[in-house]
C-alpha cells in the first residue's frame, strides 16, 4: 500500500480498497474504550496508516468538540485520516443537488453527508462508506444515496466482519 507523502494532507491512495467512515460511524466507536479493547484501536490505526480508512475533513468538523474523552482526544490525534480535496466539491455539490433531501438544509453540521459519499466516489471502485446511519423508506439517509450510486454501504458491525476482527 503506497500513500503519496502530501505535507498538505491531500493523501491520495494509489492503490487498494479502502474505507471512507461517516461522522455516526465514528461516534458509534465512544463507547469502544481504547484501554478495554486496545486492538480495535489498533486494527483502525493500522487502516489508517495504510490509508485504508479515510474520512473527509468535513467529518472532522462535524464532529468539533462534541466529546471530551478518549474518543475525540483518539480523533484529534489521527487528523491525517482526515482529507480536505477541493476535487470533492464538484462531487459533493452534484450529490446535493440530486438528493437535496440528505441533510438538514440550513445545519451546516450535517453538509459532511454529502463529502463522504464523494470521497468514496472519488476514491474509485471498491471504496465502502462505513456508517451508522440506516436505509428509511421515507427519509433520505447516506445507504439510500450509496445503494442508487452503487457504492458498497454497510454499519460499523459488518465494517468489523470485513476487516475480520473478533475482540
Amino acid at each position: 500500500m503506497v500513500i503519496s507523502s502530501d505535507p498538505t494532507n491531500q493523501a491520495h491512495l494509489e492503490k487498494g480498497p479502502g474505507y471512507v467512515i461517516d461522522t455516526s460511524a465514528l461516534i458509534r466507536l465512544d463507547p469502544y474504550y481504547p484501554d478495554i479493547f486496545p486492538s480495535l484501536w489498533q486494527g483502525l490505526e493500522g487502516l489508517i496508516t495504510e490509508g485504508r480508512l479515510v474520512a473527509p475533513y468535513e467529518v472532522f468538523i462535524e464532529i468539533g468538540d462534541k466529546h471530551d474523552d478518549p474518543w475525540i482526544r483518539w480523533v484529534k490525534k489521527h487528523k491525517t485520516m482526515f482529507i480536505d480535496k477541493k476535487d470533492l466539491i464538484t462531487k459533493a455539490k452534484l450529490i446535493q443537488h440530486w438528493h437535496p433531501g440528505l441533510t438538514k438544509k440550513d445545519d451546516p453540521r450535517t453538509n459532511a453527508d454529502y463529502f463522504v459519499i464523494a470521497l468514496a466516489q472519488y476514491m474509485g471502485g471498491g471504496w465502502a462508506v462505513v456508517t451508522d446511519e440506516g436505509r428509511r423508506n421515507k427519509q433520505l439517509k447516506i445507504p439510500n444515496v450509496c445503494e442508487e450510486l452503487k457504492i458498497p454501504c454497510f454499519d460499523i458491525y459488518k465494517f468489523f466482519k470485513k476487516c475480520n476482527w473478533r475482540y
